[in-house]
């Protein structure tokens, strides 16, 4: 059952009612009456967050507009441990009640899966301060130990509902995020990059009935017509520029199919310029496998070639992208990876806000029905949504019924889904457009 109107405005109701409160208690936060109530604080803070450039001085004005006088030194304290956690608190809050289902409608290719699920990590920069806390990577020289906060997200590609978001230091591996993840659901599709890399975890699909398309490293091991080879061993003995063959991949000899294109020349220049600079930052030479792979495109997969071709596999993989793209726009233009605060407490009290606003704002994306794959702008989505935001904000401030915070939820969502989609392209088409040209007679109806 999708949520409505009503349940998402009762979700936010009782984020700052009920347990608002209990957090208060629970953290020891926000200890004595004042003229502005602690929910007041908060929402006021939510503002501010939105602010392209916040500041303690501008904290102090958006307060001064609430007739409350608060000196940037007195708000600086404010920004302490107990509001570290309490901030973590609700941020866990919301994910656990997060908006599970919607209306988007899958292009037909995603079509054959219940669902195609993308994950990955990325890293915000934290201050020296935190390293102990949220230790970076680099070694234990203090000039290179940064701090960074490791965030991992598994979301679905057609409705943008987040399955999982997690929280960690820069050392936390990626494979210790994914053993914290769900089982995803019986014919999905998951796609991964090599860092997720897991024959585990191939094997784990291929028993739960759930798909994969992943990226492998040129040295890893398949077995082919019962003879083995390195991935770069077998791809430098094609003589065609496609493969499309059914192997046994790595020593557990994970039954899957290894597809592959050849890039052209200015592609595979790239690739190696690029593998070039990190093995010189890590004081290491190319490898005559990474040369040999880097002029192809090449996947392996549990999917049949019955069910997608070639082309259509590499098309479902670039998929992938669109979560880096996610991450680009919380940085780029939710500023996730900026911030003006010197203190452990405060850098982290401004993530936490931001992600709270981030996670408000993904909840009326997905009930716009606005994913991943929508073929719109994200960018402008999200520039007619924040005047919205605040005008939500003024109703749970003034503590208006459920029936007028859902009639702003509403208004809010439908000023969204009125975001100009991208423009057709007839030489180059985008993605969204190369996901629709499936013919249909092609759709597999996928049965529980």
């Amino acid at each position: 059952m999708v949520i409505s109107y009503t349940q998402f405005a009762e979700m936010l109701q009782d984020l700052f009612g009920d347990f608002f409160i209990d957090s208060l208690e629970k953290f020891d936060f926000f200890q004595r009456n004042r003229k502005m109530t602690a929910k007041d604080w908060f929402l006021t803070l939510l503002e501010w967050i939105t602010q392209d450039k916040p500041t303690l001085s501008s904290l102090s004005n958006l307060f001064a507009d609430y007739d409350i006088k608060i000196s940037p030194q007195a708000l600086s304290k404010k920004f302490n441990m107990k509001c570290v956690h309490f901030l973590l608190e609700i941020v866990n809050r919301i994910i656990g009640n997060f908006i599970m289902e919607s209306n988007a409608k899958a292009p037909a290719l995603l079509s054959l899966f219940s669902g195609v699920y993308l994950a990955d990590c990325t890293l915000c920069q934290l201050s020296q301060q935190t390293k102990e806390l949220f230790p970076g990577v680099g070694g234990n020289d203090e000039k290179v130990n940064v701090s960074e906060l490791k965030i991992f997200l598994r979301i679905e590609a057609t409705t943008g509902v987040i399955e999982s978001f997690l929280l960690g230091s820069g050392r936390t591996s990626d494979h210790t995020f994914y053993s914290k993840t769900k089982q995803l659901p019986r014919n999905s599709l998951e796609l991964a990059d090599m860092g997720f890399g897991s024959q585990k975890r191939m094997l784990d699909n291929l028993k739960n009935k759930v798909d994969f398309i992943c990226r492998v490293q040129s040295q890893s091991i398949l077995y082919y017509d019962k003879q083995k080879f390195s991935i770069s061993e077998f791809l430098n003995q094609q003589d065609g520029d496609e493969v499309d063959v059914l192997i046994q991949f790595g020593a557990n000899q994970v039954p899957c199919r290894l597809v592959g294109r050849k890039v052209s020349e200015q592609v595979a220049k790239r690739k190696l310029d690029q593998v070039t600079r990190k093995a010189k930052k890590s004081g290491r030479k190319v490898s005559q496998a990474q040369r040999i792979v880097s002029h192809w495109q090449f996947y392996i997969t549990s999917i049949d070639s019955s069910r997608c071709s070639l082309d259509e596999i590499i098309t479902l993989y670039s998929v992938r992208w669109q979560i880096e793209l996610i991450f680009k726009f919380w940085k780029s233009c939710m500023n996730l990876n900026k911030s003006k605060g010197k203190t452990t407490a405060r850098v982290l009290c401004e993530k936490l806000l931001k992600m709270i606003y981030i996670l408000i704002y993904h909840g009326h994306e997905i009930l716009a029905g606005i994913g991943p794959v929508s073929g719109v702008s994200h960018v402008a989505v999200h520039d007619r949504y924040k005047p919205k935001f605040h005008k939500l904000l003024d109703a749970l401030r003034k503590g208006y019924t459920t029936n007028t915070i859902s009639k702003r939820i509403k208004e809010a969502v439908c000023f969204m889904r009125g975001t100009r989609t991208r423009n057709k392209r007839v030489n180059k088409p985008n993605l969204h457009d190369k996901l629709q040209n499936r013919q249909t007679n092609q759709t597999i109806t996928i049965s529980s």
